[in-house]
């Protein structure tokens, strides 16, 4: 999913949708998306690499 555009409301984002073979757009209310903190992910997917090695 790309943030394509913000306004004060609303996000247009923009997708590939593998199921139909095509691209899709939306505006959702900014308020439902969160911020994806990538420190946090990539601390978890170390934690499971260390895991799988034991």
């Amino acid at each position: 999913m790309t943030v394509v555009e913000v306004q004060e409301l609303d996000v247009k984002v923009v997708w590939y949708a593998e199921e139909v073979g095509e691209f899709r757009s939306q505006s959702l209310p900014a308020i439902s998306l969160e911020t994806l903190d990538l420190t946090e992910f990539e601390i978890e997917e170390e934690d499971e690499a260390e895991a799988d090695e034991d």
